[in-house]
């Protein structure tokens, strides 16, 4: 995956001979409009940056001014000093107290290595690696990283990589870890090199809202099924197809928030999971059904007489008829628990009260027993996300 990065840099440096005859007097900048810029690029006199894992190219002007506030802040004793340069040679001591800068807006485009696995969770990490030609040996600049280093001037106030705030504030979706500037020690002798790495992290809030919590509440609806009789699975199909549907469409929705990956990431297999649930209870819902089927076979090659029923409490009876049981109930009131009795009892060689425990009350605890295992799967993804 490729990303464009921009950013501003500050070479400070101290500029040799052919340079140093360029550079202004303090508070005055050469740029790179003007005749002064094209002649310093002809004499190669100022330090050429690249990127190693990418394109370089400079956005708008650059800038070539003296500095004289540049300093390195110890942070374990806030001890002030100057910033360490090369010793010079005996015949070039004027060159001692010049520093120079050399700054311009960057924009590289760079080869990065994302991971979206963690996805929204998911945190990266930036990469771009400068580096400085050595084209001649007698005529060349090094690299060095002091991170410490401080320009007021410049307000370069927190070190040599520093994010400023109304950067952050831009990034919108993504929060600065860290950033960090280091020096490569596996460089070649054609040229200095110094790695710059900044990790982000995504805020997840907007994709738990729309694309964690909603299919997961709706996932949960299709365990209201068990409020609608087993014998109707018309309607409980029904419900529970409007569930799948739904899901698809989010799943869809969320996909266009990541670009085309041959793997999975935390929200898909969340969403996974969200139609996992429906299938389950699906699975529920036909076996249910299938076992009110059989009981309404049964039940209509049993005898219907009171003298082949037996004795059967009258109010259990009542009950079974008023809970949509598999076999309409006798017209009179009369008739009611004999013909009960006579249809369930040796449905299954049980009494009448299992059979209508099994077909009402375990439809509804195992029902309530997969939402509580939704909630507790629910709680522990979460818990290893965050």
């Amino acid at each position: 995956m490729r990303a464009k990065i921009v950013f501003r840099v500050h070479l400070i440096f101290r500029p040799r001979n052919e340079a140093l005859q360029f550079l202004p007097e303090q508070g005055k900048r050469v740029n790179s409009e003007e005749e002064a810029w094209k002649e310093l690029e002809r004499l190669e006199a100022l330090p050429t940056l690249g990127v190693q894992n990418g394109n370089l190219e400079f956005k708008g002007k650059r800038e070539f001014f003296r500095v004289s506030d540049a300093t390195s802040v110890y942070d374990d004793d806030y001890e002030v000093e100057e910033i360490w340069f090369p010793p010079l040679q005996p015949n070039d001591r004027d060159r001692d107290r010049t520093v120079a800068v050399l700054t311009g807006l960057i924009e590289t485009d760079v080869q990065l290595d994302f991971n979206f696995e963690g996805f929204p969770y998911d945190s990266h990490e930036l990469r771009v690696e400068l580096f400085l030609p050595k084209k001649h040996k007698d005529k060349m600049y090094e690299l060095d990283c002091d991170p410490y280093m401080r320009v007021e001037s410049e307000r370069i106030k927190e070190g040599i990589l520093e994010v400023k705030p109304d950067v952050k504030k831009r990034l919108f979706e993504w929060n600065v870890i860290s950033e960090e500037l280091s020096e490569n020690e596996n460089t070649t002798s054609e040229q200095s090199a110094l790695t710059m790495r900044m990790r982000i992290s995504r805020f997840p809030q907007y994709y738990v809202t729309n694309f964690i919590l909603r299919p997961g509440v709706f996932a949960a609806l299709a365990c209201v099924s068990t409020f609608i009789p087993p014998v109707e699975i018309g309607n409980r199909l029904s419900l529970l197809l409007t569930v799948v549907l739904t899901l698809t469409s989010i799943n869809y929705t969320s996909s266009d928030s990541l670009p085309a990956l041959p793997y999975s990431t935390a929200l898909s297999m969340y969403h996974d999971a969200c139609h996992y649930l429906v299938y389950v209870v699906i699975a529920h819902n036909i076996s249910f059904f299938l076992y009110a089927s059989r009981c309404s076979k049964l039940c209509a090659t049993e005898p219907t007489s009171n003298t082949d029923a037996g004795t059967v409490d009258p109010s259990m009876a009542a009950c079974v008829a008023s809970a949509d049981a598999p076999c309409d109930a006798a017209a009179e009131v009369a008739d009611v628990a004999a013909t009960v009795a006579s249809r369930w009892c040796s449905m299954c060689g049980y009494n009448i009260v299992v059979d209508y425990w099994i077909l009402l009350d375990l439809d509804d605890f195992v029902m309530f027993f997969i939402f509580a295992y939704w909630i507790y799967w629910n709680r522990k993804w979460f818990a290893a996300h965050k």
